[in-house]
């Protein structure tokens, strides 16, 4: 085990001043022997992880990273989650070869490793080597072999079909903030890594920013044999890309939602070639968007998948337009991945009709599917505050026609 190169009087402070506020501290003149950036730094990190890794919080010594690498590390439902994902797709195998080629604060290595007999972590940044250097044997897993290398020179160290399992999670290239379009936008670049990567295991799972298009990865990445859009709390974290050796089939496109203690909802799942060969229920003439029957809003997870004609066909709800993602049926559908509204009213987008609409509410969360006004636009320029108890959706119908949706939610 490493030194943590805090002293006892800064672990005193960090201590004593669990429940304070950070801002505030920081204008504070630091008491002798204390390092005041570095408690900083670990009375924020245990403030986060007390929701996102409970588990690990509940070791007083532990040490946190910067404050960007507690907000980028997996969550403790999320990481257990792909841990049972990752036994299963092993079959159970008993002391499975894994690595992680980019172990970040260690929570995936950690949770995905569970059950391993060889556990491989490398990370390029030093520092957090040093960190997951000191918290594993902590954890109870003093057996994860740490190297402090570029993924690509780690690779290279590995010898054919010496693990069972590899794991990447790239980051993007660059801090511009500018869109992610390709694999080849991270680091490390998984495309030009990929037969090397295969040679050394039969089977890859990489972690994919959600912004990037599940079919330009399948265009650029080989032996996918499964894509996974995964959304806790309704919203995307992330893509998982189970890559096979050998693997020649259409690759299976999943979506799932967690809730936030990581129980899977309902598992959507199809290749793209079913999910176009699939019909689609559309809405075509606008009834069931009535008063009384039920809207859907699938979860973003469902969204990202593009699985619109599947899960239409699933249960049994109709698509309000070709291109708006919007689902209703007369029944409650309450298996539904996503959302559940009942329909109040629905009025045309016209000036006069919206300003009459939006006066008789008073306050609305808007959303917006395939429509020319953002929500913002439309809450400024009818002067909408945000909140209470009404929904609205501001759509395209399969007719063409504007409409404004409000509804309550359903429990």
């Amino acid at each position: 085990m490493t030194d943590t190169g805090l002293s006892a009087q800064t672990w005193a402070f960090i201590d004593s001043n669990a429940g304070a506020d950070v801002r505030k501290l920081a204008f504070a003149k630091a008491p002798d022997g204390v390092d005041l950036k570095a408690a900083l730094v670990q009375i924020a990190g245990r403030r986060i992880a007390a929701v996102k890794l409970p588990d690990w919080a509940s070791f007083p010594r532990l040490l946190y990273p910067v404050h960007l690498s507690m907000e980028q590390c997996t969550g403790q439902p999320l990481a257990l989650y792909k841990s049972a994902l990752v036994r299963e797709w092993l079959g159970n195998i008993p002391s499975f070869r894994f690595a992680d080629l980019t172990g970040g604060f260690g929570v995936d290595c950690f949770y995905l490793s569970a059950g391993c007999g060889t556990c491989l972590y490398n990370e390029m940044n030093p520092e957090l080597c040093s960190i997951a250097a000191w918290n594993f044997p902590l954890l109870g897993r003093g057996d994860i072999d740490i190297s402090n290398m570029e993924a690509s020179a780690f690779l290279e160290t590995l010898h054919s079909d010496s693990l069972d399992i590899v794991y990447l999670d790239p980051a993007r290239r660059d801090g511009s903030g500018h869109k992610l379009v390709s694999i080849a936008d991270c680091s490390p670049n998984v495309t030009a890594m990929q037969t090397r990567l295969l040679d050394v295991s039969a089977r890859v799972l990489v972690k994919l920013s959600p912004m990037l298009d599940i079919k330009k990865v399948l265009s650029e990445l080989s032996c996918v044999s499964r894509v996974m859009a995964v959304s806790v709390d309704g919203e995307c974290k992330e893509l998982l890309v189970f890559m096979e050796r050998g693997f020649a089939g259409d690759a299976l496109i999943q979506a799932v939602n967690l809730d936030g203690c990581g129980v899977a909802g309902t598992l959507l799942g199809a290749s793209f070639q079913e999910e176009q060969s699939a019909p689609l229920l559309l809405d075509t003439d606008g009834l069931l968007l009535s008063a009384g029957n039920y809207l859907y809003e699938p979860y973003a997870s469902v969204m990202k998948s593009g699985l619109f004609h599947t899960l239409s066909g699933a249960f049994g709800v109709a698509q309000v337009g070709e291109d708006s993602h919007l689902f209703v049926s007369k029944t409650p559908v309450h298996d539904f991945p996503g959302r559940i509204f009942r329909i109040d009213r629905t009025v045309p987008f016209d000036r006069r009709s919206a300003a009459a609409f939006f006066d008789g509410i008073g306050r609305a969360n808007i959303a917006v599917r395939n429509f020319p006004l953002t929500a913002d636009e439309l809450r400024r320029r009818f002067k909408v505050p945000d909140g209470g108890p009404h929904y609205v959706f501001a759509t395209t119908a399969c007719s063409g026609r504007k409409l404004l949706v409000d509804c309550s939610k359903c429990s």
